[in-house]
């Protein structure tokens, strides 16, 4: 696991790499096979600013399955693993290129994975909407969980990456450290702590807990296109306060 503090999806996407880069180093050397005891694989290496600036060097022998290709993560992941062998997957914002599903349906889900064979599973789809999550936890935690479950599940010899999100600590003692325990206070930050689980219960995975992910998307969906898009059209918007 690794934790990021406010950082632009470019910078986030370097310390990706980096840790990418470490995980498949480890799953090559344990000689491989998916029967490691969970917390076996070594951990990466603490990564110093100097290191942001690395470059995807492992995994061009890899097959990638990149789910939500066309969000703010996706988007940036998407560019970062350009020229490597990748099946990447869009919704409701269909791109050229992505295999078109629904990550809610099982049966298309199932195809998807057989048919792509990965070595590595991203997993950038979700619903990342606080307060539609605090709405309706229900329908939420179909895409933000139970469809990370069955994603799992489907490929139990990938390497699994999830994202989650400081929303997982209820925000008292500040700074935290990865081992620290986690106590959400909302729905979202439930998901997310449930997702974790998901991800440890296999020997290979990565969970990376963002915070403050910012940067361009055409979508049009991160916090600040659509302050920008409110302001220019007069509205009000509603914000989390601490």
């Amino acid at each position: 696991m690794f934790t990021m503090y406010e950082m632009s999806t470019s910078t986030a996407t370097c310390v990706f790499r980096h840790t990418v880069n470490a995980a498949l180093a480890a799953k090559r050397s344990s000689g491989r096979s998916g029967r490691e005891r969970p917390g076996s694989a070594a951990r990466p290496a603490p990564i110093t600013r100097r290191e942001y600036r690395c470059e995807m060097t492992d995994g061009n022998d890899m097959r990638w399955l990149l789910l939500g290709a066309t969000g703010l993560v996706g988007t940036h992941l998407r560019a970062a693993l350009g020229g490597r062998d990748v099946v990447m997957t869009s919704h409701r914002a269909k791109l050229p290129g992505t295999v078109a599903v629904d990550l809610t349906d099982r049966a298309a889900t199932t195809r998807l994975i057989r048919e792509a064979r990965p070595n590595v599973i991203v997993v950038a789809a979700a619903n990342a909407f606080v307060e539609e999550c605090e709405r309706d936890p229900v329908a939420t935690r179909v895409i933000n969980v139970d469809a990370v479950r069955h994603i799992a599940e489907s490929a139990p010899s990938a390497l699994l990456v999830v994202f989650s999100s400081e929303y997982v600590f209820d925000g008292r003692a500040g700074r935290y450290a990865e081992n620290d325990a986690v106590a959400p206070i909302n729905e979202y930050g439930r998901q997310k702590v449930a997702v974790e689980a998901i991800a440890r219960e296999r020997s290979d995975h990565l969970v990376c807990r963002v915070s403050g992910v910012y940067g361009w998307s055409s979508a049009r969906t991160s916090f600040v296109c659509q302050l920008i898009d409110r302001l220019r059209a007069g509205q009000s918007m509603r914000v989390p306060s601490d």
